[in-house]
C-alpha cells in the first residue's frame, strides 16, 4: 500500500524565504517529514521486496508442483506401458497354450483313430478266424458223422476200444483231438 502525501516542499520553501529562514520548529518538522518519507520509502521497498519474494516462492512452488506432476505423469505412462506389456505377454502365453492344447488334442484324436482302426482290424480278423474255425468244426463234425456211420469204421473203432480199454482210450482220444 502506497500513501500519497502531497508535496508541500515548495510551499515550505516559500514560507522559509518569506520568514527569513527556517525556524527550529520548521527544521524539526522537515526532519520528521524526511524521516517519515524515508520510512515510507523503506516500507514500500520492503513490501515490494516481500511481494517479489512471495512471487518467487509461488513460482518455485508452481515449478515444483509441475515437476511433481510430470514425474507422476511419467510414472503413470510407465505403469500403462508395463500393463500393456503384461497384457500382451499374457495374450501371447494364452495363445501358445491354446495352440499346444490344440496340437495335443489333434495328436490324441489321431492316436485314438489309429487305435480304433487297429481294434476294428483285429476284431475283423478275430471274426474271420472264428468263421473259419466254425467252418472247419462243422466240416469235421460232418465228416466224423459220416465216418462214424460207416460199418467198416465202426468195426475198427470197436477193435481199438477192445485193444485199449479205459484210460488208454481217453489218452488216444485226447491225442486225436490235439
Amino acid at each position: 500500500m502506497v500513501l500519497l502525501v502531497p508535496d508541500t516542499s515548495g510551499i515550505n520553501e516559500i514560507i522559509d524565504i518569506l520568514l527569513g529562514g527556517k525556524s527550529e520548529e520548521r527544521r524539526q518538522h522537515d526532519r520528521e517529514r524526511e524521516e517519515e518519507e524515508r520510512r515510507r520509502h523503506d516500507r514500500e521497498r520492503e513490501e515490494e521486496e516481500r511481494g517479489r519474494h512471495d512471487r518467487e516462492r509461488e513460482e518455485r512452488k508452481r515449478r515444483k508442483q509441475e515437476r511433481k506432476w510430470r514425474e507422476q505423469h511419467e510414472q503413470l505412462k510407465q505403469q500403462e506401458e508395463e500393463v500393456k506389456r503384461r497384457e500382451e505377454e499374457y495374450k501371447r502365453r494364452e495363445a501358445e497354450i491354446k495352440r499346444q492344447h490344440e496340437e495335443e488334442r489333434r495328436r490324441q484324436e489321431a492316436e485314438f483313430k489309429r487305435q480304433h482302426e487297429e481294434l476294428k482290424r483285429k476284431e475283423e480278423e478275430r471274426k474271420k478266424f472264428e468263421e473259419e474255425a466254425e467252418k472247419y468244426k462243422s466240416a469235421d463234425h460232418q465228416k466224423w458223422t459220416i465216418l462214424k456211420n460207416d460199418d467198416s469204421i465202426k468195426s475198427l473203432l470197436r477193435e481199438i476200444r477192445n485193444k485199449y480199454p479205459g484210460t488208454e482210450m481217453e489218452k488216444l482220444r485226447a491225442e486225436a483231438r490235439d
